[in-house]
């Protein structure tokens, strides 16, 4: 039996190419993943396009987690809510392990033997009386070390891909701490300190639209980096993205970079890392391994049973 990982597949909502807001986005990110050959597959059945939350955490190529996706700020508008009931899932991608953790793929970012999660856990699951209780049931279940992220004050979400991302295990990189508070870097500086965690600033630009109160229009931490190397970065169109993608090549030098406008998506409070999900397909075949065609495993375009 020989044991293979099919290359990434991008997953994106159906919604992202059915509503009349975020068509041209789509079709600039399936133009983008044809010319690079990522595979773009569509979720049917959601909800809404931020499906980075509510699909599963990977634990590796073939296993993974379904948390209980059920966010507080979300209270409200339960009827544009995507269900969490992913079983349907397992018979393409491998197993999935159900937690009752109330915690969003967007507050997940593993790396190695390292997760980043942030302090809205807490919040989140008041159940857990003792915070060490609650990181040592996510450590067994992400089979990582447990890093808390300091959440910012006033973010709806409170997720960590809004904030900062991997470069490898011993490095950050996130939004630019001269533009927070004093107390919020205070408090982040002491875990990269325990943690030994170096720090790369990337420069944001706040630009404010009393239509879009939350709007992420000039944050580009929300990237999304594939194993391939393909490193997708968003960027808005303002004087800043030339300085980013610099910074970002020099972060990042063995990937390859591929600006993308998300404009449309960004004016709701998210960016490309928030309205895709990747994941490697698990390919168990009795067969040489020079016989090997990666190109004849297909994506299904996937109903969700709900």
């Amino acid at each position: 039996m020989y044991t293979y990982y099919r290359n990434e597949t991008l997953f994106i909502s159906e919604l992202l190419e059915s509503d009349p807001r975020f068509k041209k986005l789509a079709k600039r990110l399936r133009k983008l993943c044809e010319k690079v050959s990522i595979e773009l597959a569509t979720l049917k059945g959601t909800e809404d396009i931020w499906c980075r939350d509510y699909m599963p955490v990977a634990i590796e190529p073939g296993r993974y987690i379904r948390f209980n996706y059920n966010p507080p700020y979300l209270k409200d508008e339960k009827k544009s809510r995507t269900n969490s009931d992913f079983t349907f899932f397992e018979t393409e991608t491998g197993k999935s392990k159900f937690s009752s953790i109330k915690l969003e793929g967007g507050n997940v970012l593993r790396k190695g033997d390292r997760s980043l999660i942030s302090s809205r856990v807490f919040a989140d699951n008041p159940e857990y009386e003792k915070p060490n209780k609650l990181i040592n049931e996510l450590e067994n279940l992400l089979e990582t070390e447990i890093i808390i992220i300091p959440e910012i004050y006033g973010d709806v979400t409170g997720h960590v891909d809004g904030m900062m991302q991997w470069v490898d295990e011993d490095t950050l990189i996130g939004n630019h701490r001269q533009f927070e508070s004093e107390r919020w870097v205070r408090e982040l500086n002491r875990v990269l300190r325990h943690h030994q965690l170096h720090y790369i600033d990337l420069p944001y630009e706040e630009v404010s639209n009393p239509k879009y109160p939350d709007s992420a229009v000039g944050c580009y931490i929300n990237f999304v980096k594939l194993t391939s190397g393909i490193l997708l970065l968003p960027v808005y169109g303002l004087s800043m993205d030339e300085e980013v993608m610099i910074i970002m090549e020099q972060a990042f030098p063995g990937a390859v970079i591929h600006p993308i406008r998300m404009n449309e998506v960004a004016i709701y409070g998210g960016s490309i890392h928030c309205i895709t999900w990747d994941a490697c397909q698990r390919v168990e075949e009795n067969l040489d391994i020079d016989s090997v065609d990666d190109d004849k495993l297909g994506w299904p375009e996937f109903e969700m049973p709900f």
